[in-house]
Parts: structure tokens; sequence; C-alpha cells
């Protein structure tokens, strides 16, 4: 016996489910109401294979949906298809006469009485007429009158009004489906029209093996056989920082107070020489010797405007005692000078305070608490300063391990003033040579690739550098770069695609088929029966594989 089932798919069934659904059925006819936008309408190969697949289970199948493609697709694979909404269906009046009534004409009579002779139907309705005082009373008669539908028993009036009703009722639909038939033109010829292309370019991968000379004389990299010259630029940074030790032995002491001050030229352009040992006086009337020689730079005389040459030199205190840890302040002399115009011209100013004056009884350190803990704030010190270069490099800049020279300016042992041990005060600076590695990378493609500079891009660069020394005097350093790099066409896609827009479906595959390094491509319009490129570069999508 021949049974039927209706399956109701989703959205995101996909053709797996529908045969599924196909085969679990014992039904001999299956009808698919497939909903509208339903994955199963991305192919018609989808309802090839449930047209086969039906065939092989000999089972009627009829898919019934409300979306037109879908119908469309159907139809293309053999499949009856259907649209439960604007199907035909028997007029309902039919349905309602009562058993054994005759069908009525257009104009609503019977056709026997359409056969009957105009007398006897004269002489029937005379018959049929009631006295003009007789009461009719109808129950359960209904009409059901078609709009537009001619009745007899109308005026004419009437029926000129349902026609007018009538022009009115085509014009407002004839307007409306002008109106949707804009929007679908719209629709199908600017939004639902795209093109998908997938291309893959060819890439090469070479390795490479070249000296490097870095150097700050240079300004753009070249090639010198296989030595690759390449500008380089020195980074440099300062910075000091104190650390406190508690380790050491009690011991009876007496420590001078020390520190720095910045000695002024006001007197003329000419540098000062200042020996080791120089007298300065404080504002408290405190004696203090330089350490070391110095040259006081000279003033600079600019529009008639002077300014004082300045240095910096480390001091210690006459004497020892916490009565010379003075603190910062200006207006300190040059003892040497007195009687002299320059007294009033040269003078000293503590931007710091003085420190490490102290009598009496401290933890001293040992020789090895004194050796580790240089050792541990001059670490510290250079890890300071390695991160404040960090943030001077640019992203491009490179800088090798080895490129870095960490110099340790002075370094001073004092005991603690606030509680026991010893605290270790370090100044130091550090320089790096550092380069552009994305200049290198450029430079090495150029040289591997044959290509002018533009028309090839890198993919990946793996490199490695051996060690090196710089020479911070001359700005230079040398090492040797080995790895390998992947690089392939540099294409604008996005100049494709303004290129290729509008074109024909062979002359696009000319023009892709024309690109520098192409290995293979695929191209594919949507919907099927568009035949060219989108004029809207945003429905034209391009994939590199």
């Amino acid at each position: 016996m021949k049974t039927e089932n209706k399956i109701f798919l989703e959205k995101d069934h996909g053709i797996d489910f529908a045969m599924d659904q196909l085969f679990n059925t014992m039904a001999t006819k299956v009808v698919l109401n497939i909903p509208r936008n339903s994955i199963l309408g991305q192919s018609v190969h989808n309802f090839q294979i449930l047209k086969r697949e039906a065939e092989t289970a000999s089972k009627e199948i009829v898919v019934e949906s409300i979306d037109e493609h879908i119908l469309e697709l159907a139809s293309l694979a053999g499949i009856t298809a259907l649209n439960p909404v604007f199907k035909t269906k028997e007029r309902i009046v039919a349905d309602i006469l009562p058993r054994g009534s005759e069908p009525e004409s257009a104009h609503g009579r019977k056709k026997s009485e359409l056969r009957k002779p105009k007398e006897e139907k004269k002489k029937q309705q005379e018959e049929e007429e009631p006295a003009a005082d007789e009461e009719i009373v109808e129950i359960g008669r209904a009409e059901i009158v078609e709009e537009n539908e001619y009745v007899p028993e109308d005026t004419g009036r009437n029926r000129r009004q349902g026609r007018t009703k009538g022009k009115k009722r085509v014009f407002v639909f004839g307007g409306s489906l002008v109106v949707i038939l804009a929007a679908a033109f719209f629709v199908l010829t600017y939004l639902l029209p795209h093109v998908t292309i997938q291309v893959a370019i060819k890439k090469t991968t070479v390795s490479f093996s070249h000296p490097v000379a870095v150097s700050t004389a240079i300004t753009v990299p070249s090639f010198s056989g296989d030595t690759l010259a390449l500008p380089g630029q020195i980074l440099s940074a300062a910075s000091n920082l104190s650390l406190h030790f508690a380790s050491g032995t009690e011991e009876q002491v007496q420590t001078k107070a020390s520190g720095m001050l910045t000695v002024y030229n006001s007197y003329s352009s000419a540098p000062q020489l200042l020996v080791a040992t120089t007298r300065f006086i404080s504002p408290e009337g405190k004696l203090f010797r330089s350490v070391s020689r110095i040259t006081v730079p000279g003033a600079k005389i600019a529009n008639g405007t002077m300014t004082p040459g300045s240095i910096g030199v480390n001091v210690v205190a006459a004497e020892p005692g916490a009565d010379y840890n003075v603190g910062p302040s200006t207006g300190w002399t040059i003892p040497g000078f007195e009687g002299t115009p320059r007294y009033t011209k040269f003078s000293a100013a503590a931007l710091a305070p003085m420190t490490g004056g102290f009598i009496g009884t401290t933890t001293v350190p040992t020789k090895d608490d004194l050796a580790n803990a240089k050792d541990e704030a001059t670490q510290k010190l250079e890890n300071v300063l390695m991160s404040q270069l960090s943030l001077l490099n640019s992203d491009n800049l490179k800088a090798l391990p080895q490129s870095s020279s960490f110099t340790l300016t002075s370094e001073n042992v004092t005991p603690s003033t606030a509680t026991s041990g010893f605290d270790v005060y370090a100044v130091g600076s550090l320089k790096q040579l550092s380069f552009d590695e994305a200049m290198l990378q450029n430079a090495i493609l150029d040289s591997v690739s044959n290509a002018a500079s533009g028309t090839m891009k890198i993919d990946q660069f793996a490199v490695s550098y051996s060690t090196t020394t710089p020479d911070f005097t001359e700005g230079t350093m040398s090492f040797t770069a080995t790895g390998t790099l992947t690089y392939e066409p540099n294409i604008d896609f996005n100049k494709v695609k303004s290129a290729i827009a509008g074109m024909s479906a062979d002359a696009l595959k000319a023009t892709i088929f024309g690109l520098p390094g192409l290995q293979e491509a695929n191209v594919s319009f949507w919907p099927f029966w568009v035949s060219n490129v989108p004029k809207n570069p945003a429905n034209i999508i391009i994939e590199v594989k």
C-alpha cells in the first residue's frame, strides 16, 4: 500500500540529515518541507543526491518550500517541487452546497434553469413571488459571493461600482508588483552576487650566510662581494643606585663625608684647570677637597648672553664626622681664587647631600663582604641601564647580547648611618651599538631574489648571529648572519579587486592567472546564474592559501 510521510527540516539540516530521514521512514512517498535559506540551497548537487538516493530506495520524493531558490534547484534536479502557500486549491463554494444540488453557472443559476423556456421561467417566478403583505422568513441560508462576481439581483450601479473597485485593485496590485520586481532586481544585481577567488602564491625559501659590517658612518646598506655593510646606531644611558648590606664586623671607625659638586665658570670663555685636592667651602663653612683633577669648560656667549660652563667633581670632607654630612646647597666657593676676579665668577653647588661622615663604632664589611656587595651593585645597575635602553630602542632595532658595554663610573662604600651594616653607592653608564634588522632582511631579500625593490615581500625570516665585540670609539662591529629566508611576490590584492570589478568570467580568469608567482587558482560565482564579477569590490572575496 502506498503511504506518505511529510518531514520538516531546519535551516541547518544538511544533506546527511536529509538522507537519514529519507531512509529511516517506512513511507513510499516522502515530502521534504525545506525552510527558507536552508543550507541545502547552497548547491543543486544536494538535490541531485536526494533524487538518486530516493530512486535507489524505490521512494517518491517531493520538495515543499516557500523559498523559490530551493524550488528552482529541486526542479533542476528532477524532483517535484511545490510552494505550500500558493499551490492551486478547489473553490470552497462547491463544498458547502446541499447534497443533490446542481452546480450553478457563472451567474449563480443552475444549469437546468438556463435550459427552461423563457415563458416557463416567467410563470415559475410569478408562482414563487410572495404576496405584498406576506412576511418572508429565511433560516439557515448562507450566501457566498466572491468579490467582483456578477450577482443577478444587483442593479447597474452596483455592477459599475464592482468594476471600479476591481480596476483599483488591479492598479494597486500592479504598482506593488513593480516595486517588488525592482527590489528583487536590486538584490539580485547588487547585493546577492559575489565571487570567491582562492589563490595559491608560490613561496621561495633560500639559505644565506653573510658577513655583516655595522658602522655608524654609513646611512644605507650595500654589498661588497659577500659582505653586507649596514648602518648602525649607538645608544647610551647613565644612572646610579644605592644598596644596603647588613653583614660586617663591629669596629671603631672614623669616616669622612663625600659627594659631588657641580662647578660653574662664569668668568670667561676659556677653560679653567683645577688640580686634585682643590679646596671648596660650603655655605656652612665646611671644607671639602676635590678627589681628582678637572677642567671646567669656558662660558658660552651668544647674542650678548653668557651661559656658564659647568662640570661635576667628586669631593671629600677635610675631616671625619657627621658634621660634614651637609645637605644640598648652592654658593660654594673656591678659596684658592680669593683676592682675584675669579673668586666671584667661579662657584659650586651640591645638588645632592654629602654623606658618610661618621665617628664611632659601626659595622665594617669584610673583604669578602665588600667584593660581593660591589658585584651585586654593579649587576643591578647594569640591569637598570639595559631596561632604559630597551625603552629607547625602536621596535625594529636589534641589539646583540655582546653589543653592549657597561662602565662603572664610581663606587663608594660607607657605613650605614641608620642601621648596622654598610651602604654601597654606584654610578655607571651603558652604551649599545644597534642596527635595523628589517633593513638587514630587505638587503638579503634583494640579494637572493634578483628582483627590484618592492616586487617581493618576506614571508618568514629565521636568522642567528655570531658573537661580536663592538668598537664604540670607531662606532663599528662585525658578525655573521646565518639563516633562511622565505619570500613571495608582493601583490596588492586591494588593487586587484578594483581592477577586476565588473569583468566577465573569461577576462577575470585571464587576469588572475596572470598574477606573478601564481601556482593555482579557483574562481566561483554565486548565485549560479552570475557570470560577471560584481562591480562592488566588497562583494569580491580573495583568499590566499
